[in-house]
């Protein structure tokens, strides 16, 4: 049995690749057949962002729905796409493990887009994603809100980087709201 069947089989799900339109449709086949919180389980280094964001919009009015609360944790990697679904959890059941890294992007590219209409497609979904994670770790949740302060830190440093966070650095932020060897929701 695969890692991915084996977290089905417990009720979660996981994304461990890429974020793609498959992940979208494993996405819909799991909510519709969730009755309790949804769990999602991170390791990925991203994917495509317009997919991430169908992910957000099914799992946001999944939750209005519902009535339920998306948890989560995150092991290894959560990146780019992947951190755009992780900040549409709910705030205090984002979790990671001890050595997981955090990875995104500055919304301001600094390359010679040479006219590729591709590249430049590309830039402006990675844009989309860095404005709906500014907007999502902004947002007043369970008590936390982010200050002006430490959104301008943010961005002036993103300017000309993508941002690494580790655990600590992203508990800080209210990217997730506990570091623990063993998710608490299992």
């Amino acid at each position: 049995m695969s890692l991915e069947k084996k977290f089905e089989k417990n009720g979660w799900f996981p994304i461990l690749k890429k974020i793609d339109f498959e992940t979208r449709d494993r996405f819909e086949k799991y909510i519709i057949k969730q009755e309790d919180d949804l769990k999602i389980f991170f390791n990925t280094s991203g994917g495509d962002v317009n997919v991430a964001l169908s992910i957000v919009d099914l799992m946001n009015l999944w939750k209005k729905v519902e009535g339920k609360k998306v948890k989560s944790f995150c092991l290894g990697e959560c990146s780019s796409a992947g951190l755009t679904i992780l900040s549409s959890c709910d705030n205090e059941f984002r979790e990671c493990a001890p050595n997981t890294r955090f990875l995104f992007h500055s919304h301001f590219y600094r390359v010679n887009l040479r006219h590729n209409l591709g590249l430049e497609a590309n830039q402006q979904a990675l844009l989309k994603q860095w404005q709906w994670f500014e907007k999502a770790i902004k947002q007043e949740s369970d008590g936390f809100k982010l200050s002006d302060e430490k959104i301008m830190e943010l961005r002036q440093f993103g300017e000309n980087h993508s941002y690494s966070l580790n655990p600590n650095e992203a508990k800080e932020l209210g990217i997730i709201a506990k570091i623990t060897d063993m998710p608490s929701i299992l």
